[in-house]
């Protein structure tokens, strides 16, 4: 039995599969599975994974129909036998050494890593120092950080079988949106420890996808995304006893409601409302303190919708005739 096992989701993705595959074989570590779980590509990816396959017996392909990556991933986490899980996008790779953090001794319930964004250069961590957080350190980063890009994602990370598999913890094949968000701090309710490393470096790799236009093309996912996240974290200040804020998670979601509304989807509007009635939602906008938010905040209570969307859409034109 392999202490790790990596789990890749692929989807039509030959042109940067092999330097992600590369970038894990070419570690020193060596004591892992490599789970390469094809999504119905179209493309080569799976001829590329059989290929590697065929040279390393580490390496395990499961091909299946396409159903998204929430379900690729879980066909891995379903058939993973390591002690550690970790996941690896297609367009990624690991820098040098990614692994080494696994020959010490861990004591922790998740290991967090540094992520280097290729598209801007940066580099994102928890801390400055590798550290091993406990009790009221661990709350405090919590309360601080889980917004952070690092605790939106499952990459960089090393998440303990034994506590995925006891709360049967799994990606939301329902959710279309921040389901990846969703499943980290999910778990991130289960541990007690976190552990940072600043030596384990995960190059993501921005293929350019415009996050608000990708997915405004309805409304309902999205919401069913808050709702979610937000029970998620009444769940987190319950159980650390602490305060968090869901303003960036209502500006996610009041931006693409937003794109929603530019398309005239007057058929969404109901579920729109319900999202600008929410009691939290109405506290973070007022705050704001624009008078514009303030009408949409007003205008919400259009039952039809007809008004608001006028309002919207003539703001909008008035946007892009200033802008000429």
């Amino acid at each position: 039995m392999p202490r790790l096992s990596i789990i890749i989701p692929i989807y039509n993705s030959e042109c940067y599969l092999r330097r992600c595959i590369e970038s894990i074989l070419s570690q020193n570590y060596a004591d892992f599975e490599l789970l390469l779980i094809n999504d119905g590509s179209t493309d080569k990816s799976l001829d590329i994974c059989y290929s590697y396959a065929s040279n390393d017996d580490r390496i395990k392909v499961i091909n299946k129909n396409n159903s998204g990556v929430s379900a690729t991933r879980n066909a891995g986490l379903n058939i993973a036998t390591g002690t550690w899980i970790t996941f690896v996008d297609s367009d990624d790779w690991l820098s040098e050494g990614y692994f080494d953090v696994m020959n010490t001794s861990l004591s922790s319930d998740l290991v967090v890593g540094t992520i280097s964004f290729r598209s801007n250069n940066t580099i994102s961590n928890l801390l400055k120092d590798n550290d091993i957080l406990r009790d009221s350190a661990y709350f405090s980063i919590i309360e601080k950080e889980l917004t952070n890009p690092l605790l939106n994602g499952p990459v960089a990370k090393f998440f303990r079988k034994k506590i995925i598999d006891k709360f049967n913890l799994r990606f939301d094949e329902r959710l279309c949106f921040g389901e990846d968000a969703v499943f980290v701090k999910e778990y991130l309710l289960h541990i007690s420890t976190l552990q940072t490393s600043n030596d384990i470096l995960y190059n993501y790799d921005d293929i350019g996808d415009d996050i608000y236009r990708k997915y405004s093309k309805s409304f309902v996912p999205i919401y069913d995304y808050y709702l979610k996240m937000s029970g998620i974290y009444t769940a987190l200040e319950d159980k650390f006893n602490i305060v968090l804020c869901k303003k960036d998670l209502v500006g996610v979601v009041y931006n693409i409601s937003a794109i929603c509304l530019q398309r005239d989807r007057l058929k969404e509007w109901s579920i729109i409302r319900k999202f600008l009635l929410d009691a939290d939602v109405r506290k973070i906008m007022k705050d704001r303190g624009s008078l514009h938010i303030n009408i949409i905040l007003l205008l919400s209570y259009d039952f039809f919708g007809v008004i608001f969307i006028t309002y919207c859409n003539f703001i909008e034109f008035l946007k892009k005739y200033f802008q000429r």
